[in-house]
């Protein structure tokens, strides 16, 4: 995570140590949008919503302060570079990725602190990484469509840096150690309250852009025609079809190819004339794949991963770093496939962060009875062995030979 996050932020850049990028140049569409070793800005992204959430979880509940720097440098990267490849993708998880961790670390000052100091590390490097972007000119990878810089002046990252490295301060003032929860601290309310009115203003600051501009067949670069044709493609199937789909990776056939046909959408642009094979938006691709019982089974899986890991965060005296990033990581990734598809770089990492947790919450709940278990079991085998050799020892009395 630490090479793909430097080899990214290189190439924002224009520095390319690897020679990734030598069979482009600095126009081409590929220059800004194949980003570090992972290809397409969205394939990064896709690979940040569930890699992030470990990097995150240990930052905060890192006891050692040496290992807890390093993984602070590692995480701000992170957030830098997903606040310039170029996708509101990386925006939105940058954003789930804090509120989670917020709502992880409430009634813990000490980790409320280290998520202020992070998030004041990212404000506060973003106006860095566009000095240098702009310093290295047309050699720089700036995405034309997605350049945060454009949008958000440089004095607002540090008024934003400012006001959280202030809330780190008055946190750290007030707060034990990470693992343990405050009762009602000084403060607490206050700072509650600051961060539900931010997220209340992204909110609606989001939504008044949705309202004004609209879901179009242009919106989010396309997706809302692929989102609609989706929906057209589903509601026109039979009854079959409605509920067990047209088949695993069927979208392609079943939707695009027979409502996708001439569109506008991409006219002039990079993805003139493909055929998509998803709706990008995994609850559409999926009702239109396996229908709605298969859409209710797959999201099952997640929803019982945060029922099952949220009661075990409760019912630990102290936080468990992998808990909470199978928490986090489904949080993220279930954010991002709502405008994303799954890849292969964060479906099969997500499914294995999932497996880390579910042995680690089976570990702390049934540690103790499988214990007990196999000291009961351990004596009535050691009962059974003692009779066997006293029983084998009589054998071979009575029969030497």
């Amino acid at each position: 995570l630490g090479l793909v996050t430097l080899f990214g932020l290189l190439h924002r850049l224009g520095i390319d140590p690897l020679g990734l990028l030598a069979y482009w140049n600095p126009g081409d569409w590929e220059y800004s949008h194949m980003l570090s070793t992972l290809g397409n800005i969205n394939w990064l992204c896709g690979y940040y919503s569930v890699a992030l959430a470990f990097l995150a979880a240990h930052y905060l509940l890192e006891p050692r302060p040496w290992v807890r720097l390093l993984l602070y440098v590692g995480t701000v990267a992170a957030f830098v570079l997903l606040g310039v490849q170029g996708s509101q993708g990386g925006l939105l998880i940058l954003g789930v990725c804090a509120a989670g961790c917020f709502v992880l670390g409430r009634g813990r000052a000490g980790v409320l602190a280290r998520l202020w100091a992070l998030l004041a590390g990212f404000f506060l490097c973003m106006p860095l990484m566009g000095l240098g972007m702009e310093l290295r000119k047309e050699r720089a990878a700036v995405v034309a469509d997605g350049n945060v810089f454009w949008n958000v002046r440089w004095y607002v990252w540090v008024i934003a840096g400012g006001a959280c490295l202030g809330a780190c301060l008055l946190s750290a003032r007030r707060g034990p150690a990470p693992g343990r929860r405050t009762g009602r601290p000084r403060g607490k309310k206050a700072l509650i309250a600051a961060g539900a009115v931010c997220l209340a203003a992204v909110l609606a600051v989001c939504l008044s852009i949705l309202a004004a501009r609209g879901i179009g067949d242009g919106f989010g670069s396309g997706r809302g025609f692929l989102w609609r044709i989706a929906l057209e493609g589903f509601a026109q199937g039979d009854m079959k079809d409605k509920l067990l789909g047209a088949g695993p990776d069927c979208y392609g056939v079943a939707v695009f190819g027979r409502l996708g046909t001439g569109t506008d959408v991409w006219n002039g642009e990079h993805w003139e004339g493909a055929v998509f094979t998803n709706a990008h938006n995994e609850i559409l691709s999926q009702l239109c794949n396996v229908g709605i019982l298969g859409t209710v089974s797959y999201l099952a899986i997640f929803l019982t991963g945060l029922w099952r890991y949220g009661r075990g965060c409760a019912g630990r005296g102290d936080p468990d770093a992998c808990l909470w990033a199978g928490l986090l990581a489904i949080a993220m990734y279930g954010a991002h496939s709502l405008i994303s598809f799954q890849q292969v770089l964060n479906a099969p990492l997500l499914f294995l962060a999932l497996g880390v947790c579910e042995q680690r919450l089976r570990a702390g709940q049934g540690g103790g009875d499988k214990i007990s278990e196999n000291g009961e079991n351990g004596h009535e085998m050691e009962e059974i062995q003692d009779k066997d050799s006293d029983g084998g020892r009589g054998h071979h009395h009575q029969h030497p030979l």
